[in-house]
């Protein structure tokens, strides 16, 4: 991909810096949406957006997310770095019971 920046960013909130970021919201029917906070600019870097209501509007924009059921969010981002932790989820969608 040429034109894109890929170095990490600053993400003040995690006290690191890094190229992704997840977060997750829930519509009015319940589903949850899970998207990153890190996303590209519309020059192609790589930016934190720190408000997690225009992170979530430009993830939609950009069909950025999947859905999930609010407790599959809540785990995915909590531990999507955790390959060991999610090992049953991964294997249930592997396997097309999800």
């Amino acid at each position: 991909m040429s034109g894109l920046n890929l170095d990490n960013v600053n993400i003040p909130e995690a006290g690191m810096k890094g190229s992704l970021r997840m977060s997750w919201s829930t519509d009015s029917k319940g589903n949850a949406y899970v998207y990153p906070e890190v996303q590209y600019d519309g020059a192609g870097n790589l930016v934190f957006i720190r408000d997690s209501k225009k992170a979530f509007q430009n993830a939609l924009k950009n069909r950025d997310y999947v859905i999930m059921t609010p407790e599959e969010a809540k785990l995915f981002t909590e531990h999507y770095k955790e390959s060991k932790k999610l090992k049953p989820f991964y294997d249930a969608i592997n396997s097309g019971n999800y």
